[in-house]
């Protein structure tokens, strides 16, 4: 006989284990884990039937919280370290009264997210991002395909993680702060990588993936003028799967030499090329999944192949157990 899965999760509050005290009340717990260019978030759903969580048990913003979701008697989903932004209240007749405590990954509300206005001069695209995560005090894991070097890149008034966020949708990356680190991977990179695990469409819960024409331009011809050499640097890329009678997408932007230029038509081409096979996926709670993993579809006739997590959605719940639920995109 097969055993029974029993899903659990534990929880550190300000430095305590909670887990035992708030097991009676709470109602679900939820993990959502971003890969790029967002915050990883909780949610963590509490019945609240005598409003002690109105009076003595009152949370306050910027608690901090550790949440770890797994089985019973098996290793468990490290989630994290969170700061509780928002508390919501409600109730009604029917359902009670509920307590909404929703937190944001701890790195994203310290000195990453402050505007600033810098210039970086003589530098290439990995050293900026190092520059970045260090005077955060964090770590940086920079992985490109090419790394192109500028004379001078301004950041004005921008925080960080928007600044970084930018670069990397410039420059065809992907950016997640995760812990203490900065991943700053090039979507190059991210297609060599292999897949980490396979998901047969017997195991799963439900399932929806799309397959749409993305490409509404024949290519893109990149130019730009250099008022000081008084040259032209031009750069056309030839697409695919695009509709009939498509032109070429005319873009004109300051650049300092053709690896930039190439670079970024190929941001843009990641940019279309990205909508055009995603899709959702519902499945029993696994703790290897995670958003930046590349997963082999299996069962799903021509859908099948490597696909990546964009999004996971862990829920914890005493109704539901364990849910996982994904939003992925082929290449």
């Amino acid at each position: 006989m097969e055993k029974i899965k029993i899903p659990v999760w534990d929880m550190l509050w300000n430095g305590k284990n909670v887990t035992d005290y708030l097991t009676p009340y709470v109602l679900s717990v939820t993990y959502e884990d971003v890969y790029h260019g967002e915050s990883d978030t909780i949610e963590i759903t509490i019945e609240n039937r005598d409003l002690r969580w109105l009076q003595n048990w009152y949370p306050e913003k910027g608690d901090t919280v550790v949440l770890n979701i797994g089985y019973k008697d098996e290793p468990h989903l490290p989630c994290g370290e969170f700061e509780i932004d928002e508390i919501e209240f409600s109730g009604s007749r029917t359902s009670g009264d509920i307590v909404h405590l929703r937190g944001i990954a701890a790195p994203f509300k310290k000195s990453i997210r402050e505007k600033r206005t810098i210039a970086y001069e003589n530098v290439t695209l990995s050293k900026v991002v190092r520059l970045i995560a260090g005077r955060n005090g964090m770590n940086a894991v920079v992985e490109l395909a090419s790394d192109p070097g500028f004379k001078r890149i301004d950041q004005k008034q921008k925080a960080d993680l928007t600044f970084l966020r930018e670069l990397a949708e410039k420059y065809n990356a992907s950016v997640k702060v995760q812990g203490n680190t900065v991943y700053f991977i090039s979507n190059d990179r991210l297609k060599e990588r292999k897949p980490a695990l396979t998901i047969e469409r017997k195991d799963i819960i439900s399932y929806a993936l799309r397959d749409k024409t993305h490409n509404i331009y024949r290519g893109i011809i990149f130019t730009y003028h250099d008022p000081k050499t008084k040259k032209l640097l031009k750069y056309r890329e030839d697409w695919t799967n695009y509709k009939a009678g498509a032109d070429y997408l005319k873009v004109n932007g300051r650049v300092e030499s053709l690896e930039e230029a190439k670079l970024r038509a190929k941001a843009l081409r990641h940019r279309y090329d990205s909508k055009e096979k995603t899709g959702r996926i519902t499945m029993p709670g696994d703790p290897q999944i995670m958003a930046g993993l590349v997963v082999t579809l299996k069962g799903f006739g021509l859908m099948d192949g490597n696909w990546l997590i964009e999004r996971a959605r862990h829920t914890v719940s005493r109704t539901g157990g364990w849910v996982t639920e994904l939003e992925v995109r082929r290449g």
